[in-house]
This record gives structure tokens, sequence and C-alpha cells, in this order.
């Protein structure tokens, strides 16, 4: 009796230890705290998150593609493993030992050898890296991770880590038997053609925002950085070194935004600028700049701009000034969809990043202040410059219903002592498009809407000169149809964009 109340108390204990940690995450899933086991009052809000568009919608194409996937790869497990089982049941004794030790071998291999093995497998014959190799994969007990952003968009990076002068691999993956983070193993070559894994550790979550390499420590070897980011949003990076066969964590810690360049004008190696997650206390936006000193990749300063004005960074930019210095451009949040820039640079005499204030701008976040919350700055003109966009009303005009949607636009570069070059034109905000156009339209410019309402045309100040069309189309439709000829400029995603040039002059379109 006592035995038998023993025995069925351990098997209660076993699956309230299994089966607890789902339950205390699926009570929680009801709540909008960012972090497990804070509990803020009932909410549905994350399960709506997965229906709309945004920093969750990710999770839904996951869920979808998880649901297929099993049900692709448990019915074609069944089929082919019945179908095998027959056939070996039916062999002889001999026959049949020797099936079933074979059948042995991928129990006893290594999840990443296994997943690396049929990676190279798809290459070689020609098949393209995506949802069918993770379905055909995953009869296997490791799943290969794709990052979304960075310099290497599959799971598998090849370079020198160690700085030996042999290039090693790096590999993302998720193992059925561990943890659902991801997990990341570094490979040497092993004899003519074989790897082996040198050591694997485990990342800060289930997902991979961003995975690329730079000479952070010095210039012979090269450090891993690995951005990863939780299904609330959260992102976290991580910074490996791989050396004398051994993968250690340089740097991990939260982050909103990142940028890898060289800032402080060292010739042999690369510096990292992280936003980090605001601040509620002091507010603004707190950039870190870490560098080589002394041997040891390290942080070095933290700066806080924007106290009282920036909610959160949007963006980082990095590109060379008119005097070929190197500057850091930020786009900041001021509240939920304005947005301003501010310009950081470097200063070799104090060692530490400082604000930069062109000559007579006073208010840099009044003079860059946009309304428009996908107007990031960018380099225009393709000069090597970090252009700003700025909002203007002295452009032309814009006859409704596509003033909605338009506005004049001014990229500047403000690092130049002179004002800068400046490319003057008009953004399309649903299309997120800009054209650029003579500065002598500045200001005597017209923009309506065409006659199927597809786009727009481009005029003189009266409207009765037409100097250019622009239309958003199928890409079945014909150029030659509508009023002359279009050209295809663009395809803007499963549209195109197509452009016609009407002839200087009293027009009818």
């Amino acid at each position: 009796m006592v035995k038998k109340i023993l025995a069925q108390a351990y098997l209660w204990i076993l699956l309230l230890l299994l089966y607890s940690p789902i339950v205390i995450i699926v009570i929680y899933s009801f709540t909008e705290a960012k972090v497990l086991g804070n509990w803020t009052g009932f909410s549905t809000k994350l399960y709506t998150s997965l229906f709309t568009t945004g920093t969750h919608h990710s999770l839904m194409n996951a869920l979808i593609n998880t649901i297929t996937i099993a049900l692709l790869a448990a019915t074609a497990s069944t089929l082919l493993g019945s179908v095998a089982a027959i056939g070996i049941f039916n062999m002889k004794s001999r026959s049949r030992k020797a099936i079933g030790f074979v059948n042995s071998i991928p129990i006893l291999n290594g999840d990443i050898i296994t997943g690396i093995s049929l990676f190279l497998l798809f290459v070689s014959v020609g098949i393209t890296q995506g949802y069918t190799t993770v379905v055909l994969a995953h009869g296997g007990s490791a799943t290969l991770k794709y990052p979304a952003s960075g310099d290497f968009l599959s799971p598998f990076a090849f370079g020198d880590w160690d700085g030996d002068g042999v290039d090693e691999a790096a590999v993302l993956y998720t193992a059925d038997t561990t943890s659902s983070n991801v997990w990341l193993a570094v490979l040497e070559p092993s004899g003519e053609s074989g790897w082996r894994v040198s050591q694997a550790i485990e990342g800060m979550s289930s997902e991979v925002e961003s995975f690329s390499a730079a000479s952070l420590k010095d210039a012979d070897s090269k450090q891993l950085l690995t951005g990863y980011i939780s299904p609330q949003g959260d992102q976290y990076l991580a910074v490996y070194q791989y050396d004398n066969g051994s993968l250690s964590t340089v740097i991990s810690k939260s982050y909103t935004d990142m940028i890898v360049a060289n800032f402080t004008g060292k010739g042999d190696t690369q510096d990292l600028v992280l936003a980090l997650p605001p601040d509620t206390e002091l507010g603004g936006v707190t950039l870190q700049l870490l560098t080589a000193n002394d041997g040891e990749f390290r942080s070095t300063q933290t700066l806080n701009l924007g106290e009282g004005v920036y909610s959160s960074c949007a963006a980082l930019h990095a590109g060379t000034g008119s005097d070929d210095a190197m500057y850091l451009v930020m786009d900041a949040w001021t509240g939920t969809s304005s947005l301003v820039s501010d310009i950081i640079l470097y200063d070799a005499e104090t060692g530490f990043l400082q604000p930069y204030r062109p000559g007579g701008m006073s208010d840099i976040q009044r003079s860059t202040l946009r309304y428009n919350d996908t107007l990031l700055s960018c380099d225009i003109d393709g000069n090597g410059t970090v252009d700003i966009p700025v909002e203007i009303d002295d452009g032309g005009t814009l006859q409704t219903p596509m003033d909605k949607r338009l506005s004049f636009l001014l990229w500047k570069d403000y690092t130049s002592t002179a004002g800068g070059n400046s490319r003057f034109g008009v953004y399309d905000s649903e299309y997120d498009l800009f054209m650029e156009l003579p500065e002598s339209m500045h200001g005597s410019v017209l923009i309506r809407a065409n006659q199927g309402g597809t786009g727009w045309l481009i005029c003189n100040a009266e409207g009765n000169t037409v100097y250019c069309e622009m239309r958003v189309v199928e890409p079945t439709t014909d150029t030659a149809s509508g009023d002359g000829n279009y050209l295809r400029i663009a395809n803007i995603g499963s549209q195109q964009l197509q452009a016609r040039v009407v002839k200087i002059g009293r027009a009818h379109v």
C-alpha cells in the first residue's frame, strides 16, 4: 500500500515538474508584461498582436510554418516509416540486423553534424535553403536558424575567427534535446573534407535578428556579433570570441540598434556603437561606444542625447562627411510617429563621441523634425555621406487627395560647412518612393492625381503643362497601355512602378 502511494506521489511530482512551466507560461501570456513573472493585469494584447503587422508579425508566420512543417513531416515520416517497417519485417534475419545497425547511426550522430551534412547535400543538388529544406530536414532533431539581417543571411558563416590562417565555420541552430534558445557552434576542418564541432554555446533567445562578423579586437581575428530577439520584441546582443578552440562571450547586453564602423580612426579594427533600451528616469537615447583598447575590446563611453525629447532610437547610420571624418547619424523617435535626427562626431583629442552642430544651426531637432515615420536617413546620392530628409512647405503645391500621401523633401548633408548638398524631390509615403526633381522646380511645381488614380502627374505651377507621369500598376500591365509608352522603373512589392515623359508644353492628359 505504502509502495503504491509513493509510486503515485512520485508520478504526480514528475508530472508537476514537467507541466508546471507550461502552465505558468500560459498564465503569463494573458498580460502585457514583456518579462515572464511580471503580472500587470489581465490582457489579451499579446494574442491580438499576432494578427497585426509590426513587431510581432513574424510570430504568425512562425506559427503557420510550425503547424505546416509538423503536419508534413509527421505525415511523410509515418508513410515512409510504415513502408520501411514492412520491408524490414519481411527481410531475412541477417539483413534485418544490418539495416537495424545502419538505422541507429543517425541516433548516435551529433545534431549539428546531421544539420551540416544535410545543408551540404542540399547545396550540392541545388536546393535553395528555406521552407523546403526545413521540411526535408525535419526528420532530424536539429533545425537551422536563419537570421533576419546582417552580413550573413544564412545559418552558416565561414571565416578565420581565431586568426590562425584557416577558415572555420559558425552555425546557428536549435536542438530538440536542449532549450528553445538558439545555439551557436564553431566547427573546425577535419581531414580533407570533414568538419568537427569544436565548441557550442547557448544564445539568448529563440530567434536571430542579425548575424555578422567584425574585427573588433585586432586585425587578425574576427568576432561574431549575434543579435537575438524575444517574442515580446526585446533585443539582445552577444559578441562571441573564438580563440584556441574556446568560444566565449565578450559582451552580452540588451540593445535597440547597433552599428559597426571605424569611428575612432583605427585602421586595423572596427568600433561598435549600441543604442541602449530607453531609461525611464533619464529619458532620451543612450549610445554606448565599444572599441579596442590595450588589446581588449570594451566599453569606453556612454553618451545620452535628447533628454526629455527623444523617446527611443529609430536607426543608426555611419558615413563620411565633407571633411572625410566619420560621422554617426541617429534617427530618433520623439513620439509615436515623429522623427528627428542627431549628428555625432568622434573627437580624437578626448577619445569620446560628442554631438555635432552644423554652422548656423542652433536647433537640429527642430530643423530635422518630420511627421512621416518611414523617413529614415540614408545615403540618397551614393557619395558615402548620410543625408537627412527634411519635410518642406515651400516645395510646391499638392492637390487633394494626393496631399495625404505626398510631401516635398530636401535631403541634406549637414556635415558640410557650406550647408551641404541638398536633393529636392517628392516623396510618396504609400509606396515609400522618392523621386528627385530639378532644383529649378523648387517652389514652382504642382502635383496632382492622374486620370486613372494609379499615380500622379508632375506639372508646372499653373497645372497646364505636364512634365511626366508616375503610376503604380500590376506587373502584367502593358507599358504601351494608356496615353503613350511607359518605362518600367522599379518593382514595389507585388506591383510595378512605371513612368512616362510628357512633351514639354501644353499637354492634355
